[in-house]
């Protein structure tokens, strides 16, 4: 996997915070290994990762029947909401359900949990200063700047 992790942001959610980020350079050697990699195949190969890391392997889909499936014709969003998304997302509204995440064949469960594996070794030199972090978020709540 690749060499740097990149927290791009934090959020709290729920009552807990959520680090999200980015290994560089994973997707173009997952490319090169694996013929319909793209990000419907990273993000189910991450959730059926977790499903399996969290205990709950009975949400994970028998993934030798797979198929790779995408939108059926007739089922476009409107222009319109097109050319805003050009822009960024902006909500979501889906006509089909492969709009969501479209199916793919030969998702590696076992890649996803090596991914998690190597993402939280990669964190391990910064949880103290994160934990800090968080305390120092608790302590100074965000709030807008007044002139």
């Amino acid at each position: 996997m690749s060499e740097e992790l990149f927290i791009k942001g934090m959020r709290y959610i729920d009552g807990e915070w959520i680090f999200f980020g980015d290994m560089t350079g994973d997707d173009e050697k997952l490319r090169e290994r694996i013929p319909n990699y793209d990000g419907d195949y990273k993000e189910a190969m991450l959730a059926y990762a977790a499903a399996r890391i969290l205990g709950k392997e009975h949400v994970i889909p028998d993934v030798s029947i797979l198929e790779d499936k995408d939108v059926p014709e007739g089922c476009d969003l409107p222009e319109s909401l097109r050319e805003i998304q050009r822009y960024g997302m902006v909500g979501f509204h889906f006509t089909h359900e492969l709009q969501h995440i479209a199916m793919r064949a030969g998702i590696d469960v076992n890649l996803g949990v090596r991914v998690f594996h190597e993402v939280a070794e990669k964190l391990l030199p910064i949880v103290e200063a994160l934990r800090e972090y968080v305390e120092w978020l608790e302590e100074n709540p965000r709030r807008f700047i007044s002139p």
